[in-house]
This record gives C-alpha cells, sequence and structure tokens, in this order.
C-alpha cells in the first residue's frame, strides 16, 4: 500500500492520538511508566472479507486470538503491538471454515497461528493513523500496513478509547493460490477495540 508523498511528510510519530488519551487517564501520575493492554476476543474482533466471482461478498471473522499494547508515558510515541491469531478458529458461512482451515489455505495442522508485529506508529492531525509491520501466514512473512481511526469515548465511566483498523492483503503471497479466479485474492481486513485507564 502506497502513501503520497504530501501525506508522508504530514505524518508525524503518534502524538494526537495515544498521546493525548496517555495525558488523559494518567495526568496527575508523578512518575512515567509502562502501559500494557493485553486485548482478546472478549474486548476485540478480528474481521475478514473477499469475493467471490467478483460479485458475492464473503465475510468472517476469527474467534481467539491475542493482542498486547505497550507503550511509555513518557514517551507514548514508542508504541509495540503484537498479535497472535488461531487461525484453526475461524468463522465464515455456508461451511466454508473446513475449507480455509485445509493445506491449500491456513493450513492449520502445520501453521496454528497468524502473527502481527509492528515496527512504526504514525498520525496525522485528525486522529488517523498509520502502522506499518509484518504479518506471518503460513510461516510467510510480509510487510503490512494498518490505517485506523481513534474516536474518544467512556466506558461506564472511565475515559477510554475506540481504535478501528483496516488493511488489505493479497493471499497469494502467502501462499494461498487455491480456487484462483473463483475466489478474489485481495482480502480486507478489520479490527476494532476499545482501550480504557486500566
Amino acid at each position: 500500500m502506497r502513501f503520497n508523498d504530501k501525506a508522508q511528510t504530514a505524518r508525524r510519530p503518534i502524538r494526537s492520538c495515544l498521546a493525548a488519551f496517555v495525558i488523559c487517564l494518567w495526568a496527575g501520575t508523578a512518575e512515567a511508566r509502562s502501559v500494557d493492554y493485553n486485548i482478546d476476543q472478549t474486548t476485540a474482533t478480528i474481521a475478514f472479507g473477499t469475493q467471490v466471482a467478483n460479485v458475492v461478498p464473503v465475510d468472517g471473522n476469527f474467534r481467539h486470538f491475542t493482542a498486547h499494547i505497550q507503550f511509555d508515558t513518557a514517551k507514548p510515541s514508542d508504541v509495540n503491538i503484537e498479535v497472535v491469531v488461531d487461525d484453526s478458529k475461524i468463522d465464515v458461512p455456508f461451511g466454508g471454515a473446513a475449507t480455509l482451515r485445509s493445506a491449500p489455505y491456513f493450513d492449520t495442522a502445520k501453521f496454528p497461528t497468524i502473527r502481527f508485529h509492528s515496527d512504526s506508529v504514525q498520525s496525522s492531525p485528525d486522529d488517523h493513523f498509520t502502522i506499518a509491520g509484518n504479518l506471518t501466514i503460513r510461516d510467510v512473512s510480509r510487510p503490512q500496513i494498518l490505517t485506523g481511526v481513534v474516536t474518544h469515548t467512556s466506558v461506564q465511566g472511565v475515559p477510554a478509547m475506540r481504535l478501528v483498523f483496516h488493511s488489505r492483503m493479497n493471499r497469494t503471497d502467502f501462499g494461498m493460490v487455491a480456487d484462483r479466479p473463483l475466489i478474489a485474492d485481495a482480502v480486507t481486513l478489520t479490527i476494532t477495540t476499545v482501550l480504557r485507564a486500566p
């Protein structure tokens, strides 16, 4: 995924979203501290979509995953994100889950997890941000870009923020070449979660 030069110049280390949130959450804290969030399917969703015969949309989601977000309140621009997905716990309509677990696709018996590790996080002034990292599927790693937006909210009176990430990948980049061109190569990803003060 490419971004134009103007957009690249406008981006800066993430301040407007996470930093503002951190300042809000930790106002009055005397000492800098490391903030860790552990996320799973109880507080987040990982959904995907593709097309069959270029006209029929097919959507699904992963039912079991873990994610870890870590940053320092003294320097919230340094954000580390790790995501591990159990690719055998997959839901799609019409009984397609068994097909996706099979060897031509995720081959979950041989490759039981999907992994993402962030390398950098950048943001624009309007609380939109970009995460660059590496996505590993079937033991194949490829650079992956996620774009997202933060909205500030509260959960039971506690300050919180809602994050929505979007991305796009080509399944053939990871060795999943079965059923082309009936099933599209492009797969969209949507990840949502809510973070609140620990």
